[in-house]
């Protein structure tokens, strides 16, 4: 049955591409895996319990709702005025800037569902209206969401420092070879692309005149903090520990909701609370339907026993490869749309035994937890792939080409080097 999940879920990704609607894709073809596999029932369950577990959903819906309404109330349009002429006076380095950004920020904000969330509508409506075709800036913060790797509370770096009895410093440390190949080259990709982003596409003509028809030229005497709202949700969350005093465990949907009761205080409450839940609604039944769909086929597939299929896979197989620990987590990462599936599924069946396969449990387990990341920045199921898609205006095919392309050559090359 393993097998029939991996045939259906390249049906899936062809019907995708050809302009299905993937919310019916994922459904039915999710829906007749399960009923194939005759587990239809424990599918429902897995993605009730995935839905419960996984809080940055909610938060993400939160960050929908604020964005709307700083699209509603031009404050969005304030920041975009200020920040217009300093990102085209410096396009080469654009791109690098984004990713880099969202890299340093999922070290802190760990999920790749939130942080592709709050930088996403962000700077994507900032860089689509000075020209850069939004769908390479969707791909440059997809490319950021690894950075989770260089965080010590990690449970990946905890569970390989237990594994050694070693401090998950210690394993972060282990990581940073790799980190800094990976870096030189996304970097360099993506100066290059920021450079050519004008030729790449007849963009910014099109986007200029939107601008026009749309007034939307900032009044430059504008209030400067009126351009700070769009940020704050950002601010409060990389300066959680100012606010510790107050509210413990700073996550996204308290950091949105301090942010909206700032915004509530210069006016208009009734009609922005208004909007802020009807921006809410529209991230519902735009982005995140997408999103819960995903999950659906995705737990249907794990259920069926791909994953299972696939660790048994690369740990006979590939078992004695040098590949182990690049292909392994890089395809299963792939294949569920989560770094953390495949990591925790390698290191629970691999990991372990390395000493078995006469290497280091650290630089395989740390290798291994990197490339399940990079794997996750090109797979068609990822939320934050999706997102960024969804954000961009439906390029999903452009971000996940562009990141394949750099994510497979990244973790090549750290496996002939490294």
């Amino acid at each position: 049955m393993a097998e029939a999940g991996f045939f259906i879920f390249f049906i899936a990704i062809i019907l995708w591409a050809k302009g299905i609607d993937c919310r019916l894709v994922f459904l039915s073809l999710g829906l007749l895996l399960g009923i194939l596999s005759g587990k239809l029932s424990p599918a429902f369950d897995a993605v009730s319990l995935a839905i419960v577990e996984k809080q940055s959903i909610i938060g993400v819906c939160a960050v929908l709702g604020y964005s709307y309404l700083m699209k509603k109330y031009q404050y969005q349009q304030e920041l975009i005025g200020l920040c217009r002429n300093v990102v085209q006076r410096n396009r080469a380095i654009v791109l690098p800037g984004i990713l880099l950004i969202t890299l340093v920020t999922n070290m802190f904000i760990t999920s790749a569902l939130e942080c592709a969330a709050i930088i996403g509508c962000l700077i994507i409506p900032l860089l689509e209206q000075t020209g850069f075709p939004p769908g390479l800036t969707g791909s440059a913060i997809v490319c950021g969401t690894w950075g989770s790797v260089l965080n010590s509370e990690s449970l990946h770096n905890i569970y390989i420092s237990k594994l050694l009895g070693i401090q998950a410093q210690q394993v972060v440390f282990g990581h940073l070879p790799a980190t800094g190949i990976a870096l030189i080259v996304l970097l360099l990709v993506f100066s290059i692309l920021s450079n050519r982003s004008e030729k790449l596409a007849v963009y910014s003509e099109v986007v200029l005149n939107h601008q026009a028809n749309d007034k939307l030229v900032i009044d430059s005497k504008k209030k400067w903090c009126s351009a700070v709202f769009p940020l704050l949700p950002l601010l409060i969350m990389l300066k959680g520990n100012c606010l510790a005093t107050i509210i413990s465990d700073i996550t996204l949907l308290k950091a949105v909701f301090i942010s909206l009761f700032i915004v509530l205080l210069t006016g208009n409450r009734q009609e922005k609370i208004a909007n802020f839940f009807h921006g809410i609604g529209q991230g519902i039944t735009g982005v995140m339907s997408v999103i819960l769909c995903a999950v659906f086929f995705v737990q249907v597939m794990e259920v069926s026993g791909m994953t299972t299929r696939l660790l048994k896979f690369y740990s006979t197989e590939l078992f004695n490869t040098n590949g182990l620990a690049t292909y392994g987590p890089l395809i299963t990462s792939f294949f569920t749309g989560s770094g953390d599936i495949s990591s925790m599924a390698f290191h629970t069946a691999v990991t372990a035994k390395a000493g078995q396969l006469g290497t280091s449990a650290l630089a395989l387990g740390s290798h291994a937890y990197l490339t399940a990341s990079w794997g996750r920045c090109f797979s068609p199921l990822a939320g934050s792939l999706i997102l960024c898609a969804q954000l961009s205006g439906g390029h999903i095919f452009h971000i996940l080409s562009i990141n394949a392309v750099v994510m497979v050559a990244i973790a090549v090359l750290n496996m002939i080097i490294l």
